[in-house]
Formats: structure tokens, sequence, C-alpha cells
């Protein structure tokens, strides 16, 4: 989105826009096809206040967790489908929810977090059909799978005494959700875009094992939720050659308040690992200017509150949200054309306070995100 995700929801641009709101496919016609890629080049660490290990020991000496984050790469693609006058179809496969943080081997919140390491992919199938001239709908079903593992360092009773080793938890899920959405045109130049997407469940069954071999790897049951979100998506052209965009969307994420793991072994208790998320709401600004015909410039602001209040959160850290990003799109041919866009992510600093069975963390985690993308559009 070479707009920041402002005005995501209230026009299909390209095929990608259907995830935002399945309503927007109504927007183009003929067949298209969109390959996405963008490159990530993160920066993260905890800076530690103090810590405990959980025997009550101060482990504050051991520092900070080190660079958390590296360099990734993540493709995606869609299509769109024209079937008739007022039904368009399509797909889209891409990873909504990515985390990978990997700690220093030592450090004073390695009984709280050394890596953590999930990403979803999911693939969506959605309708749109134009009801009026002013009034589109939109529905879509949505296979998402999810892949997960995260360690920390743990100390495990033996008959022969404790055992502190690394020990990792680890699963996989494929399961289903939805998402609808709505786009009326009450002028014509104001397009408005409202969109749902359901939560999720997982149900995980996985493995949970420790570094040290004797420690004997074991089953484990979880579950996870993904949030389900809503948004209100608003464009309006100034002129023909000038729109401005705006989004606000409300994400629900106290829907995952962490998760309870269950060991095959009946003589181990359950683990339960607490999160402690609220639900945020963002707001973003845009717009989009064709300089040329077939050549267009874009920009945007978001802005994205924590989900993270502070406790218990060092799963995966978190904290306001603020970034800025610009692009283009170049027509090539009638039927290719180009995005280019480079966003900059900010992560504000946040608190960390976690007291459980792993002791004490004190601290606060601070991150940001260069992001640069290109797409390829094509069309029949």
């Amino acid at each position: 989105m070479i707009t920041n995700f402002a005005g995501s929801g209230s026009y299909g641009y390209d095929p990608s826009n259907q995830f935002y709101n399945p309503a927007t496919l109504s927007d183009l016609p003929g067949w298209q096809v969109m390959f996405d890629l963008r490159g990530f080049l993160p920066n993260a660490e905890i800076e530690v206040d103090s810590a405990t290990a959980p025997d009550g020991s101060d482990i504050s000496s051991l520092g900070n967790s080190g660079e958390l984050t590296s360099a990734a790469v993540a493709p995606a693609g869609y299509a769109s489908f024209q079937v008739a006058d007022d039904l368009v179809m399509g797909l889209s496969v891409s990873s909504p929810f990515v985390a990978i943080l990997d700690s220093d081997p030592v450090w004073a919140g390695q009984y709280q977090l050394l890596s953590t390491d999930f990403v979803t992919f999911n693939g969506q199938i959605s309708a749109a059909y134009r009801v009026t001239d002013w009034l589109a709908v939109g529905g879509g079903v949505n296979v998402q799978y999810f892949d997960f593992k995260a360690s920390n360092l743990q100390d495990f009773p033996t008959p022969f005494g404790t055992i502190t080793s690394p020990g990792t938890l680890k699963g996989d899920d494929t399961a289903l959700g939805f998402n609808f959405g709505v786009r009326i045109d009450p002028h014509e130049d104001v397009r408005v875009g409202v969109s749902y997407r359901s939560r999720i469940k997982h149900s995980f069954q996985g493995t949970a094992s420790a570094d040290d071999p004797a420690i004997p790897s074991q089953g484990a049951s979880f579950a996870l939720t993904t949030p389900d979100m809503a948004t209100l998506s608003v464009s309006y052209d100034v002129d023909e050659d000038l729109t401005l965009l705006a989004d606000v969307g409300w994400t629900n994420w106290s829907a995952f308040q962490g998760f309870t793991v269950r060991f095959e072994s009946p003589f181990q208790p359950d683990a339960v690992r607490r999160v402690e998320f609220r639900d945020t709401w963002h707001g973003a600004l845009g717009f989009r200017y064709e300089i040329d015909e077939g050549f267009t410039v874009g920009s945007g602001a978001l802005f994205d509150q924590s989900a993270a209040t502070g406790g218990n959160n060092t799963l995966s850290p978190d904290g306001h949200r603020v970034e800025f990003g610009a692009g283009l799109n170049k027509t090539i041919t009638d039927n290719i054309s180009v995005n280019l866009a480079a966003n900059h992510l900010i992560v504000m600093r946040s608190d960390i306070d976690v007291a459980n069975a792993g002791g004490t963390l004190k601290g606060d985690f601070h991150a940001n995100v260069t992001a640069i993308g290109m797409n390829v559009v094509m069309k029949w």
C-alpha cells in the first residue's frame, strides 16, 4: 500500500484491497493478478531495569536482550476474476500475523524470552456483488495456517535435582474464519467502506521439549486466538487528480489473553502463559495524486495503539506505533503496472513488567522497522 493503509477498504485500486474489504472487488474489471514482495529491516531490543530468577535471585547483571530481530522477506499474492457484469471473485494468500524474535542466549530476561517464532498464512476466497450503482457487498472465507514456536529458560524438577535448560513449545494448526464488507458511494466523489474480519481460534497439538537430553520431549496441546477487527475507510476525490484517504479501525486484541499448555504426562501440571492484551484503535490519513496519466504517487501516516499493557507481554512485546510511508504506481503497458513503496515504523518505548513462575522482569521495549515493497499487477 502506497498510502499506509489509509482508505484501504474504500476502493479497489488493485486485488490486494480485498484483504481489507472484499466489497472493493466490485471495482475491478476483467481478470487481474498481483504479485507482492516486501523486505523488512527491523531493529528491536528490551532494556532491563531489574530481573530475578524463579528462586528470587537477582540476575539483572546478565544485561539486555540484545538485538531481537533480523532482516526478512514476505511474499503475497492476490487475484480477481470478473465472472459477470455485477459479480467479481477474488483469491489471496498473505501473512497477517508474524513475529520473529531471537534474544542473546544469556540475558536477564532469559526465563521470559529466548525466542518467539510464529507466522500465519491466510488463504482467502472472496466474492463481491454490485447491488446498485452506489452499493456493493462482499464476503469471504479464510483458511489460516498457524505455525508457532517459542522458547525460554526453565527449571525442570527431576528425581535427581533441578535441571535448568531452554525449553521449547511448538505446534501448528489450520482453522477457518470469515470476513465481509460493504462499499457505499453516497456522492460521486465520496466512497465509504465498512468491513469486518472474524477472529480465528487455533487448537494446537504440538510438543514440549528441552535442550538437555535428560529431559524427555512430550506431547502438548494449547490454543491461541487471532483477533477480529472492524474498519471504516473513506476516500474523497478533491478533483480528477487528487484523492484524500482516511481509515479508522478497531482490533479485538483482548480475545487473546495467552494460553494454557496441557502436557501429555498426567503427572505434569498445566503451564499458563498469560498475556495481557487490550483492544486497540488505529487511524490513518493519506492521499493519492496522479501526476500524469498512468503515473500516481501517494503517501500516508498511521497511528496504532499498543495491544500490550506492560504486564506479561514478553511473548511478543509491543508499543504504540507510528508509521510513515510513500510510494508510486506506474503503468508500464495497458496490461501491466508496478507499485513501489517504502515505509518506516517506529514502536514507541513501552514498559515491560512481568511477574510469574519464571521470576520477574522490569524494563522497556523499543523497536523500529523499515520496509521496502514492490508489486506487479497484470490485467486481462
